[in-house]
């Protein structure tokens, strides 16, 4: 045991800290009996004498360990102001701000507050006094922070283990005596399609249509498995492998739609697991893997001839960096050739082109995205009344 705490216990637990996913099942089954018991051999290796115990031991740990509680407390919290788009940096630059500006307000912390209290733990009046000001004002902030929540919006939620059932949002507003059979629309898509389903309905409805709605948040119908840079599972994607094949078939057999307008995903542009690699977009393999999920997406959907509206992805809002520019770009430019390419029974609407086109006469974000979405809605009535 002691030979395990002298050269053992410190690589396991710093390697755990970077490489581990706590989104993984094996965590909760005993990864974190695991860890814990690293991290006590790990402490019992700094009492004592030995090469651990000499490594931690260096000025700049010692002074890390010394603002260890203001870094675990100001780490989140700057994770989520500072983000790719308030500061337009790609992630690299970002992860490296986040780094320095965390740092920064610990000293500060440590400095302004923790020195401070530590200095008055001798006074006892003087901590007695602080104690329910203290308390007060930490009761005040969480009530002001959390005052008027409500849940979140219905497109917003991922899907659960009980995948969604195919919706009606409207039926035909036909007017008593009037003649033609109603023909039905469907909505496909992740999050953003769903918070389109109410105008599609209320612009689609009184004209004849039967809209229904097959959306999934947090699901993109080409990539149902994606995950990040670093292999980890997108959180809110667990359950689309399986929600997503059943809700389409469903679409299909019961509802048997005309047409189908199908919003595309950011999960899209996402990288994939293959077996056990990763493979991005952007790349030749990760750009083949794309084209292939479409196609079969397609096919699933045209089976009892559908015709398709493919709406391109929108670019993000807020300071968007090059980098997602170019994701964007390329991503766009492959809907495009796909829809080219089966030009009799699709048709591709650029939401991002849409987007640009009515941005100089907005100035606020989401008075330019509702009038890019009115824009592609009224497009795509046109189309289906071709």
């Amino acid at each position: 045991m002691e030979l395990f705490a002298k050269c053992g216990a410190a690589p396991p637990g710093w390697l755990a800290f970077v490489w581990v996913n706590d989104r993984d099942g094996w965590v909760y089954g005993g990864g974190l009996l695991a860890f814990s018991l690293i991290t006590a051999l790990l402490v019992a290796a700094t009492v004592s004498r030995t090469p651990v115990a000499a490594v931690l031991a260096a000025p700049p740990l010692v002074a890390i360990g010394r603002i260890s509680y203001g870094l675990y407390l100001w780490h989140w919290p700057v994770q989520v102001v500072l983000t790719p788009e308030r500061t337009g940096l790609d992630r690299s630059l970002l992860d490296t701000a986040c780094v320095a500006v965390t740092f920064a307000a610990a000293t500060a912390s440590y400095v302004l507050l923790e020195q401070r209290v530590r200095r008055a733990t001798g006074r006892p009046r003087v901590a007695l006094a602080a104690a329910p000001v203290a308390a007060a004002a930490m009761a005040a902030v969480i009530l002001g922070a959390t005052s008027g929540a409500v849940a979140p919006a219905e497109f917003y939620r991922s899907p659960g283990t009980e995948s969604p059932e195919v919706t009606v949002a409207a039926e035909p507003g036909f007017a008593p005596g009037s003649r033609g059979a109603p023909r039905t629309v469907a909505i496909v898509g992740d999050s953003a399609a769903m918070s389109l389903v109410p105008a599609f309905a209320r612009v689609l409805g009184p004209r004849g249509f039967r809209v229904v709605s097959a959306t999934l948040p947090g699901c993109g119908l080409a990539v149902v498995n994606p995950v990040d840079e670093r292999g980890w599972r997108l959180l809110g994607s667990e359950n689309c492998p399986r929600a997503v094949p059943r809700v389409m078939r469903s679409l299909i057999r019961v509802h048997d739609p005309e047409f189908i307008v199908w919003h595309s995903s950011w999960r899209d542009v996402s990288a994939r697991r293959v077996r056990d690699r990763i493979v991005r977009f952007g790349t030749l393999e990760g750009d083949r893997l794309l084209a292939a999920s479409l196609e079969r997406m397609r096919r699933r959907l045209s089976s009892r001839g559908a015709r398709i509206v493919l709406v391109t992805l929108a670019p993000r809002w807020g300071r968007v960096t090059a980098a997602e520019r170019r994701v964007v770009a390329h991503y766009n430019r492959m809907m495009r050739d796909f829809v080219a390419a089966h030009g009799d029974t699709m048709r591709v609407l650029d939401m991002a082109e849409l987007m640009l086109a009515v941005e100089k006469k907005y100035k606020k974000a989401i008075a330019v995205e509702q009038a890019a979405r009115l824009r592609t809605i009224n497009d795509i009535v046109t189309f289906l009344n071709q």
